[in-house]
């Protein structure tokens, strides 16, 4: 049997897939695109993606940045 995949608490997988994303503004957007697009083609080349998550004032926000980016991924 193969590895399953992990799963949030089911409260917090079905509030995830219904998050607005349309609250995200275009312009906001545009500038993501970037980075989407960077991972997008790490990915199709079968390459290691990494990201830092740095925050200046709150480590908590970087290490939240950093699951909320896991959560995504998977």
């Amino acid at each position: 049997m193969g590895a399953s995949k992990a799963t949030l608490y089911p409260s917090l997988d079905i509030w995830v897939k219904f998050l607005p994303l349309n609250a995200i503004s275009s312009e906001r957007k545009d500038i993501l695109q970037i980075l989407i697009d960077y991972i997008d083609e790490k990915l199709q080349n079968k390459d290691e993606v990494k990201l830092n998550f740095i925050c200046t004032h709150n480590s908590r926000r970087s290490q939240l940045a950093q699951i909320w980016a896991k959560t995504a991924a998977d």
